[in-house]
């Protein structure tokens, strides 16, 4: 089951990505809640954007398929904009222990040498429009939020 509330003047790029995630959560069963308050994220390159949604969505859904019970896997995607800052908050139900080295969630998969660089990779792209990434994980909700600080027109 999904829903999509208030998506208004994405660009191409965006409105592609979220097609392509409705239609990957309806195929897994997946509870998905997108809420995109679209207003001045166009300063971050599509490419970015495209990085960002795709290994935070890797993650989440990797995380809500480890739940046996297919009423608990949940994903949320929240974009909107406080205080001049664009606020975007993915969350999502998962099964197993989350271990943190320097703030980011290290890998669970064996092959540790290709596998780890999506957290880092988001991060980067934060930092470069000067904002950042936190994550947390509490019963058994896994919480990636980016800011990016945006200058007033």
């Amino acid at each position: 089951m999904y829903h999509i509330a208030v998506v208004e003047d994405l660009e191409f790029e965006q409105q592609n990505i979220l097609t392509h995630l409705k239609r990957f959560a309806a195929e897994k069963g997946l509870e998905f809640d997108i809420q995109v308050f679209s207003d001045g994220e166009d300063f971050i390159a599509p490419l970015d954007l495209c990085t960002i949604f795709g290994n935070a969505m890797d993650n989440a859904i990797e995380g809500c398929l480890e739940l046996p019970d297919a009423k608990e896997r949940q994903i949320s995607i929240h974009l909107t904009k406080r205080a001049g800052t664009l606020v975007l908050t993915f969350r999502n139900t998962f099964g197993r222990e989350v271990s943190f080295q320097d703030g980011l969630p290290v890998t669970t998969k064996k092959d540790k040498e290709n596998h780890g660089y999506g957290v880092e990779n988001m991060k980067r792209i934060a930092e470069r429009y000067g904002g950042f990434l936190s994550c947390r994980a509490e019963n058994q909700e896994f919480v990636l939020t980016i800011l990016f600080p945006q200058e007033e027109a």
